[in-house]
């Protein structure tokens, strides 16, 4: 089974980009890490559960599929 790859496609800025992501069933992926940062790809949903004031200290960038044989865009 092929693991779906995802890259960043735009930061998040604005909480409404994330309630519409959410509508949409979107993914979004979340930048975690304080020295060595990780990216984690989870639905936009699996945020508007957090804290507003978590949220706001939070990288969250919209998520674009890689088709296969294209390049990354990292």
């Amino acid at each position: 089974m092929a693991k779906n790859e995802y890259v960043r496609d735009g930061q998040i800025t604005d909480f409404n980009d994330l309630f519409e992501l959410a509508e949409e069933k979107k993914p979004v992926i979340w930048v975690a890490g304080f020295r060595v940062k990780k990216d984690f790809v989870r639905p936009a949903a699996f945020f508007l559960q957090w804290p507003l004031a978590k949220l706001r200290n939070t990288q969250l960038y919209r998520a674009k599929k890689i088709e296969h044989g294209t390049e990354s865009l990292k």
